[in-house]
């Protein structure tokens, strides 16, 4: 029971690790100065106590959980307030961060598994509170605290996630050397985070102290370059006409002139968004390898990534796909964020609506616990769902002999049978 409760709390605390700075900047903003980072930390200690006492009170009704957990969260308040008394408000926030943990430890006890994604989630939140904390005056001293919090997340949460999510997906496809769904779609969540968070940021500030660093580089050189010329011009042997009509001596510095002073600005401008049309040009047309690449790192920094098994990803024949296998072409990059998973009313036929049916029995079975085989054919993997799974009714034969019609043509199919699965399978 111990390691239980210990395991239990440690998911709650990298669940909290991931809010960590919106935790901190709310109770900065909302309670004094005295007491804000001590409840902030100490917040878990409310989970902690809730998956004892549900675990200790496990077998009793859940009433007696909730009048345990008002009582609780009252007393915790209350000393919290006692300790620093102030605005009526305070107890309010006391109250409310207490109660959300203290429900959070319960379900995270009376539940089987954790199933909070990681990746996007976590790294957005602690990049934009990092920003946050950086630009807000009142939350400034607090900016060590909040870095030193997303250093944690990302070197010891993350990488404890993912492998986590990658065993426990991988049991379900039956093979470890399978890459789940969700790893992949999370490692390219972060990729895409990180690429717009670097643009936002090239946008703002950044981009602008770079352009004017580039733009008094080039015109120090310009300048430079314009002094040598005019000591020449000084020292030369120039022609006296020319001399007495062309000095350089009578000529105003660049940096008192203003017409001079426009014309180095708009030639470093220039050269500014030369470099930047060269650069953003390359990425255009490199864009797919450079992604490519990208992805590869992050593929890389776990050595359970590396190995593919396109037999074991999937089941698959001409006219359809289960599990998601990967066509030949990848679609193209918005089509990829906006696509959805088809429904039912996008079959149009009943044969594509049988297909469905078979589809979506299979893949239930399959998050069952039912392990699936490529070798197997529809009628023999109808057959092992019905001795491993056990259910109300165990004879799928109709459904069988259904997707074997839509799939190799043997007739046509009526939509009372169609209507017959769908009441039974959707």
């Amino acid at each position: 029971m111990k390691n239980q409760v210990l395991m239990r709390w440690f998911w709650t605390i990298t669940e909290y690790l991931m809010m960590f700075p919106l935790i901190l900047i709310i109770t900065v903003l909302l309670l004094p100065d005295q007491v804000s980072l001590a409840f902030a930390f100490t917040l878990p200690v409310n989970a902690l106590f809730a998956i004892i006492i549900a675990r200790i009170k496990g077998r009793f009704r859940k009433i007696v959980l909730l009048i345990t957990g008002v009582a609780y969260t009252l007393l915790v308040s209350g000393l919290w307030f006692l300790a620093l008394p102030g605005d009526i408000g305070y107890m309010f926030v006391y109250l409310a961060w207490t109660a959300v943990f203290f429900c959070r430890g319960i379900r995270r006890a009376t539940g089987s598994e954790p199933v909070l994604f990681f990746y996007s989630g976590g790294l957005l939140i602690h990049v934009i509170c990092l920003f946050l904390v950086s630009r807000v005056e009142v939350l400034v001293p607090y900016l060590n605290i909040v870095a030193a919090g997303a250093a944690i997340y990302v070197i010891a949460v993350l990488p404890i996630a993912n492998n986590y999510f990658l065993i426990a997906e991988s049991r379900q496809r039956n093979s470890l050397s399978v890459m789940p769904n969700t790893v992949v779609r999370g490692n390219r969540i972060i990729v895409i985070t990180l690429l717009v968070i670097i643009g936002i940021l090239s946008a703002g500030k950044y981009l602008v102290e770079g352009i004017n660093w580039i733009i008094g580089t080039v015109m120090m050189l310009i300048n430079w370059l314009r002094r040598i010329l005019e000591s020449l011009a000084e020292n030369g042997p120039l022609r006296p006409e020319v001399y007495e009509d062309f000095t350089f001596e009578i000529m105003e510095p660049a940096q008192e002139n203003p017409v001079v002073q426009l014309i180095l600005e708009i030639i470093s401008a220039l050269m500014v968004l030369a470099i930047l049309f060269l650069i953003i040009r390359h990425i255009v047309i490199n864009h797919r390898k450079i992604l490519k690449s990208i992805m590869e790192f992050f593929s890389r920094l776990s050595g359970r990534f590396r190995k593919w098994s396109a037999t074991e990803q999937s089941y698959s024949d001409r006219y359809e796909f289960l599990l998601k296998t990967a066509g030949p072409r990848r679609p193209p990059l918005l089509k990829r964020i906006f696509m959805r998973e088809k429904r039912w009313n996008d079959m149009k036929d009943n044969v594509s609506r049988t297909r469905f049916i078979y589809t979506k029995f299979v893949l239930d079975s399959i998050r069952k616990g039912f392990h699936f085989r490529v070798s197997d054919t529809p009628s023999e993997t109808a057959e092992r769902i019905s001795r491993e799974i056990k259910s109300d009714d165990n004879d799928h034969s109709l459904l069988s002999e259904t997707y074997n019609q839509a799939r190799y043509g043997n007739g046509q199919i009526s939509d009372e049978t169609v209507k017959i699965l769908k009441d039974r399978y959707l």
